[in-house]
């Protein structure tokens, strides 16, 4: 005889999956007579007809302390009849030509509720009681178990706040690579980025937590609710995927020219040669600043360290599509520069907003991923001060980098 207990461990077993849902469960394993059999079974607990309840019992629990304990089980239930009566919980398994029920029902009365689990077993008609548990409560089921905030710890709190947070950190990193053309197995990085690695489980209504270690979700976050009876249930996973990328993320931004078999570690800056600088000079009709002129002589241009600007040759996807004026003319902006009043939704990249003569008059010298670029000012009241180039990657238009004392930053500084 099972004893009675503060939480039940049926709450694992809850199978409702909404009221319907769950009503279609008890008819499909459930007949008439097997409800009818539980509750006759409660009716004579109640009335204390324990000689009912022992012709039904097995013989596995009956001991010396079976009457005893079926008198204390009977002394938890009140005397007035219920005013509804709810099966809340289902378990049901099938072993051959037997079959192991498990019912959990809520009573209701005009000051408690009371949840009793009855087990038994059913060979053809026949059944055999396996175990009685009776919880009275205070208040029902749907009560204890709705959502509020009410009486939650620091660990609700924490766990409710990566559930947003963690969707939202994931979305936006996919985001990131999605806008990343150039990147080498980008279609698998977007997978991994929606994975998160491990779960960790909390039940909202007991504050129980559960760890597996040996899960993943996307975007990192879920919740349920098994039905009407059941607690919410809030799970989170540690973002790995996204954490990863933004952790290479300056490695795999390689533009197409430099993606090839070769490990990123073999890539080393490459220099200029005068003649180089010289020719790109007398094409454009320029003359380059000398700090960044003497670097790439120096140290050169690569896409990673050591060199903190990439190659000359690389300076534009498309050079030949420019006018043979686009660094000679003066750079158009002594402020930041963000119309998007240009920006047409119907043509996209090809709007107005994009057009390269936004940026006439300099060099864009490093890449910063999803299409966003650190650009030299070559010609007009602006040259040699580094500016960045945001439109593509976060709309954020065309500004001057500056200092931490809103000093703007010149390519001898951005060097250093």
């Amino acid at each position: 005889m099972y004893k009675n207990t503060k939480v039940f461990s049926l709450m694992l077993f809850f199978m409702a999956l909404g009221a319907c849902s769950f009503q279609n469960i008890l008819d499909s394993h459930l007949s008439d007579n097997d409800l009818k059999v539980q509750d006759n079974i409660y009716n004579a607990l109640k009335i204390k007809d324990f000689d009912f309840i022992r012709g039904l019992a097995s013989e596995q629990i009956i001991n010396d302390d079976f009457y005893d304990n079926l008198n204390m089980l009977a002394d938890l239930l009140p005397h007035e009849s219920h005013t509804d009566k709810n099966i809340v919980g289902l378990l049901v398994n099938e072993m051959g030509m037997r079959k192991q029920i498990n019912i959990t029902a809520q009573y209701t009365y005009e000051n408690q509720y009371i949840l009793t689990l009855i087990s038994m077993t059913k060979t053809g008609d026949n059944y055999t009681l396996m175990g009685i548990k009776v919880e009275p409560m205070e208040h029902s089921l749907e009560h204890l178990n709705q959502f509020t905030f009410s009486n939650k710890g620091i660990m609700h709190y924490a766990v409710f706040f990566c559930l947003i947070l963690f969707p939202l950190f994931t979305i936006w990193t996919f985001i990131k690579c999605w806008k990343m053309k150039t990147i080498k197995r980008r279609k698998l990085w977007l997978l991994f980025i929606l994975i998160g690695v491990g779960t960790l489980q909390l039940n909202w209504a007991t504050g129980q937590a559960f760890i597996q270690m040996l899960s993943i979700q996307l975007l990192s976050s879920s919740f349920f609710i098994a039905g009407p009876y059941s607690p919410w249930i809030f799970g989170i996973s540690f973002p790995f995927g996204a954490i990863m990328f933004w952790m290479f993320k300056d490695q795999l931004a390689l533009k197409e020219a430099e993606q090839n078999d070769q490990p990123i570690s073999n890539h080393k800056p490459k220099i200029h040669t005068e003649e180089e600088l010289a020719s790109f000079e007398k094409t454009w009709k320029i003359k380059l600043p000398a700090a960044y002129r003497d670097y790439l002589l120096k140290v050169g241009g690569s896409c990673i360290p050591p060199s903190k600007i990439d190659l000359l040759e690389d300076w534009e996807y498309n050079p030949d599509k420019l006018p043979l004026d686009h660094l000679s003319s003066d750079f158009p902006h002594s402020e930041a520069w963000n119309d998007k009043s240009l920006f047409e939704d119907a043509k996209g990249y090809a709007s107005a907003y994009y057009d390269s003569i936004h940026r006439t008059g300099s060099i864009p010298i490093k890449s910063t991923g999803c299409e966003g670029h650190d650009i030299l000012v070559v010609t007009g009241p602006e040259r040699g001060n580094v500016w960045h180039d945001d439109r593509a990657c976060n709309g954020e238009g065309i500004y001057p980098l500056k200092d931490k004392d809103g000093n703007r930053i010149s390519i001898e500084t951005y060097l250093k």
